[in-house]
């Protein structure tokens, strides 16, 4: 099962916004509302992890102004 992670870009880095979650629905709705907080540009990404992989594996971005 996966975990969904909602994490913003602050700087180079992504950060946690708030705990994961193991609904991918929830996990959209969530990055969608905090992505209509910020204006920077595509700042906000739900991601699962593979322990096998180095990088994430992006499931959406969103934007102030709508999904990526």
């Amino acid at each position: 099962m996966n975990l969904y992670y909602i994490e913003k870009k602050v700087g180079s880095e992504w950060l946690d916004v708030c705990l994961p979650t193991k609904d991918e629905s929830l996990a959209r709705r969530i990055c969608y509302r905090e992505s209509t907080k910020d204006s920077d540009a595509c700042s906000v990404r739900v991601a699962t992890y593979d322990d096998r992989e180095e990088d994430a594996h992006v499931i959406a971005i969103a934007c102030s102004t709508g999904w990526k």
